[in-house]
């Protein structure tokens, strides 16, 4: 019997085959621990959050008459993607 039918017939051999070198290789993924505390997180500034809103709207503005034109047909076929 060639050693090909024997590997393929271990089913538990392929998963060891593939499982330990993932195991053995944890340690080399591992992250030391955090030596100075986590900063408090910044916060909420009115002037971003004014324009984050802005600029959705101005997307949205862009994109709305774009989108009503693709599918009411009213754009040529040349202009489209697919």
């Amino acid at each position: 019997m060639s050693q090909a039918l024997v590997i393929r017939r271990l089913p538990a051999f392929r998963f060891l085959a593939l499982a330990l070198p993932l195991l053995a290789s944890a340690p080399l993924h591992a992250q030391t621990a955090a030596t100075a505390a986590m900063p408090a997180l910044a916060k909420f500034n009115g002037a971003d959050t004014a324009w984050m809103l802005i600029s959705t709207v101005l997307v949205l503005m862009m994109t709305i008459p774009g989108i009503m034109l693709f599918y009411s047909g009213m754009m040529r076929a040349k202009n489209a993607l697919s």
